[in-house]
């Protein structure tokens, strides 16, 4: 099994600016703005979003509009018929169609080795995509 544990340095800030680091809630409800003036966080598009921000806003995004997360890991990932098995970390297998891996971002693009083998009818990166 691998895992990918990534750590950010203390202090690291978004790329984006403020008014493009939201989530997409539905009805365009709850922005970072939102967030922010609800927490008493000062809220200036001017400022860089500090990561750690960002992290509780995506946190608490989370738990308000998709509280049945299901947080378990993928442990691997085979070919199935149509689709792919994928095995989870407490065993249980889910039959898919499609697997999508959000790996990074146009120059950052990261394909991980054990899928370099699939072939474009397979694998995309978002970067490909506009």
């Amino acid at each position: 099994m691998t895992t990918w544990r990534f750590h950010m340095p203390k202090g690291m800030t978004l790329k984006s600016d403020r008014f493009a680091s939201c989530l997409s809630a539905p009805f365009g409800a709850y922005t970072l703005r939102d967030y922010c003036l609800e927490n008493g966080i000062t809220y200036d598009e001017a400022l860089p979003v500090p990561l750690a921000e960002f992290n509780a806003y995506a946190l608490d995004f989370q738990r308000r509009f998709v509280p049945e997360l299901d947080e378990r890991s993928v442990t691997a990932i085979t070919e199935a018929g149509a689709g792919f098995d994928l095995a989870l970390d407490d065993g249980e297998h889910v039959a898919v169609r499609r697997v999508v891996m959000a790996v990074g971002v146009t120059h950052f693009m990261h394909v991980p080795e054990v899928f370099s083998a699939l072939g474009p009818q397979y694998l995309s990166h978002s970067s490909a995509h506009h």
